[in-house]
């Protein structure tokens, strides 16, 4: 029996000797490359938008349809917000999402 169970455990230990070696010569084979999640900057993306009194939930999947981004946002954070109006000529994405500084 002792035996036996010595035999399984060099065994087991051989198995994983081997995968362990593959695993790290497979591991050379992985490259990384830098990448950009999008391709144009927010102060480069020009926006017309006019949106009286809306609630920003929707005032984000309006701008998702006009530029290609995704806004992602704790619905929680924002369900008692008050309603928007955004007024938009050509200004710049940053621009229209800037905090309002007083």
């Amino acid at each position: 029996m002792n035996k036996c169970l010595l035999k399984h455990v060099i065994y087991m230990t051989k198995l994983f000797t081997i995968a362990f070696t593959l695993q790290c010569l497979s591991m050379s084979f992985l490259l990384a490359f830098n990448g950009n999640a999008q391709v144009k900057s927010i102060e480069e993306v020009s926006v017309y938008l006019s949106l009286r009194d809306v609630k920003v939930k929707e005032a984000f999947k309006r701008l998702e349809k006009l530029t290609d981004y995704n806004f992602v946002f704790a619905t929680r954070e924002i369900i008692d917000s008050p309603l928007i109006s955004v007024e938009s000529h050509g200004e710049s994405l940053y621009y229209l999402l800037r905090p309002n500084l007083i």
